[in-house]
């Protein structure tokens, strides 16, 4: 008997740790996944960064060839299809790429400035009133005021 129940428990300890190992793959799998989809967004974004970086290029040479200068508007609208973007591979030369904490300090620069832009425009939320006064004294400084029918305001 002591046999039967000994191998038994051996038995029940292996499924546990069967199911214990089973569970432990299903979290990392679902890491690998989640990984994955950001690894596909992130790529998506590469290809649409390096098909707009060609498409730049492509301008910035016509313009010089025939002298004409492109409406900016018309291209900031340009989306490209999936194919394009399949078609596109990102460039991963990395030696003309500076350092992360370059970027870095860029981003913070740049968020910098504009929490200084910000400050320095600082428009009254509390007050519309006074938002609208500020707004009225900038316009007619211009030149430029029209008033607008109640309906809009």
């Amino acid at each position: 008997m002591t046999t039967q129940s000994q191998s038994q428990d051996k038995i029940e300890r292996k499924k546990q740790k069967v199911e214990k190992a089973k569970e432990i793959f299903a979290q990392h799998q679902a890491r690998v996944d989640a990984n994955d989809d950001d690894r596909k967004e992130a790529l998506l974004i590469a290809r649409r960064l390096q098909l707009n970086h060609y498409r730049l290029e492509k301008l910035k040479e016509k313009e010089k060839d025939s002298g004409y200068e492109n409406d900016q508007e018309e291209e900031s609208e340009y989306e490209p299809t999936e194919e394009e973007l399949e078609a596109v591979e990102p460039c991963v030369n990395f030696d003309k790429l500076k350092e992360c904490d370059y970027y870095k300090k860029k981003k913070e620069s740049l968020a910098r400035k504009k929490e200084a832009e910000r400050k320095a425009r600082s428009l009254s939320k509390e007050d519309p009133a006074v938002a609208l006064e500020k707004y009225k004294r900038a316009v007619d400084e211009q030149g430029t005021y029209r008033k607008r029918s109640p309906s809009y305001v």
